[in-house]
């Protein structure tokens, strides 16, 4: 083969492997953020907690990343997907989940407390009651009943609230 005698094809060869060895050595991680963190033993307080909800407007759509703090006391891991997570608006539907292909669902290892994070995603008529999560038995209210602006919101800007009423 006469292919391997030109320099053209070795030097192709040699940034090619340049390429490969550069990103296989200089990768942080393996994969996406993690929607689980600081995982720690079960704890007697309260089995679920909101530390905040972040609010991204999508032109007429909102983006909803709801940060909690839960205990698992089961034996068994627990998924954080539906039926067992549900976001309820003030007609009692429920609101999509956001899902991202590559993120794994978020799971709570058994016997655990640990931080994770729930995306939904909410249309516009969504934010004008309240909001409701539901986790398992438990229940949260995310948002009190009064109508909330989401054309108050820049496109695309994240806004943190803390859970009860929200005023952009």
């Amino acid at each position: 083969m006469k292919i391997f005698q030109r320099f053209e094809v070795w030097a192709l060869l040699l940034l090619a492997a340049g390429a490969g060895a550069f990103v296989f050595f200089t990768s942080k991680s393996d994969g996406p953020e993690p929607l689980i963190s600081n995982a720690g033993p079960a704890t007697p307080e309260a089995r679920l907690q909101v530390k905040k909800c972040t609010v991204t407007r999508d032109f007429g759509n909102a983006r909803l990343d709801v940060a909690v703090r839960m205990t698992n006391a089961q034996s068994k891991k627990l998924l954080l997907v539906a039926p067992a997570v549900r976001l309820i608006n003030a007609k009692g539907a429920e609101v999509p989940p956001f899902i991202l292909p590559v993120e794994p669902p978020p799971e709570l290892p058994p016997q655990t407390t640990a931080d994770a994070l729930l995306r939904f995603w909410a249309e516009k008529e969504d934010l004008q009651g309240a909001l409701t999560l539901q986790i398992q038995d438990e229940k949260i209210e995310l948002k009190s009943a009064r109508p909330f602006d989401l054309e108050a919101l820049k496109n695309a800007e994240p806004r943190v609230f803390q859970p009860g009423d929200w005023t952009p």
